[in-house]
């Protein structure tokens, strides 16, 4: 089956017209996902999720910025952490590699 095939119409010059019923096919099923697809998240917008973004409120400055200081700060513990291993374990592998030369 050819996607457009000549069908008669009751329109047109010499009674034929071009039959997109495969395509049609496929705009209404994906019309019909569309449709599935908002109502799913009208339905999301008025349960638990919404009620919470509706009593979040913005921040005020300073604690906006006591939030980016302690980010910060964890980040930096953490990466003086993984400075201190990464020192610990070079220095263990030259005392090893010395070690285990003959």
């Amino acid at each position: 089956m050819h996607l457009f095939q000549m069908t008669p119409s009751p329109r047109g010059a010499n009674g034929r017209a071009w039959n997109l019923s495969p395509m049609v096919d496929i705009l209404e099923s994906s019309q019909s996902l569309q449709k599935k697809v908002d109502s799913w998240f009208q339905n999301r917008r008025r349960g638990r999720y919404m009620r919470v973004l509706r009593l979040a409120v913005r921040p005020e400055r300073d604690e906006y910025f006591n939030t980016l200081k302690l980010a910060f700060a964890g980040l930096l513990v953490l990466g003086l952490v993984g400075f201190a291993i990464q020192y610990f374990m070079e220095g263990v592998t030259n005392w090893l590699g010395s070690w285990l030369r003959f």
